[in-house]
């Protein structure tokens, strides 16, 4: 299978524009309609086999804060490590503390397993000053897993888009 050059990325995401009404903000960021179709969401790789994404949902404007929900979903891979396979296989409503990290600050976090129109996922609500620093890094900390899990990238560009 050929991977797709960035000019190819970009030809992508102008048909998937044209043809079907999503956005692409960056050339690995999915930005689609929300789920019900409120506002947009997007949805980074935090690693490079699709394991493991972040999503950024329901986000609006409420004062100097900027607030929205953040989604993290295990991919379907039969082949995944021990503890990714911990965060797939729960229960409905289950809780787990992980560590969102934003550039270099890290924060626990209580996240619950939820049902949601794109999969079942962990979620955690989110709030951060609208004039905050440049997010080039957002990273979530996986207990006992040796893999780094992040995204690298323009994160300000995509919740500019999305946030309303």
């Amino acid at each position: 299978m050929h991977k797709l050059t960035d000019l190819g990325k970009l030809f992508f995401c102008v048909l998937a524009l044209v043809a079907f009404g999503f956005e692409c903000a960056h050339a690995n960021v999915s930005i689609q309609k929300g789920e019900g179709g409120a506002g947009l969401d997007a949805y980074f790789p935090l690693d490079k086999s699709d394991e493991l994404s972040l999503s950024i949902t329901g986000c609006k404007k409420k004062g100097e804060k900027l607030a929205f929900g953040v989604g993290l979903f295990v991919g379907e891979k039969k082949r995944i490590s021990r503890e990714l396979e911990k965060l797939r296989d729960r229960e409905l409503n289950a809780r787990t503390n992980l560590f969102l990290c934003i550039n270099e600050l890290c924060e626990e976090r209580t996240w619950e397993f939820l049902a949601s129109g794109f999969g079942d996922a962990f979620f955690a609500d989110l709030s951060i000053d609208r004039k905050h620093d440049q997010i080039r890094v957002v990273r979530v900390v996986i207990p006992n897993e040796r893999k780094k899990y992040e995204y690298r990238g323009d994160v300000d560009s995509v919740l500019k888009k999305i946030c309303r």
